[in-house]
């Protein structure tokens, strides 16, 4: 599992499948899916995940700058 790894555990994960129902949401939440999109989804929840979850520039740039410090 990405979690069980010390570098990853902070990363994002978009899931995306034709698999809707409660069940399936319940197993990737334990998992530790970020985000669970059900096909078909729109551009919008796409959009909404993406922001959601994926840190801003200026998030960026501070992580880049503190790594150099």
């Amino acid at each position: 599992s990405i979690r069980n790894e010390a570098r990853l555990k902070d990363l994002p994960v978009i899931m995306i499948t034709s698999r809707t129902g409660q069940k399936h949401r319940e197993k990737a939440e334990a998992l530790g899916v970020s985000a669970y999109l059900g096909k078909p989804y729109t551009e919008a929840d796409l959009m909404y995940a993406l922001r959601e979850w994926l840190p801003s520039e200026l998030e960026l740039a501070d992580r880049v700058e503190g790594s150099m410090a």
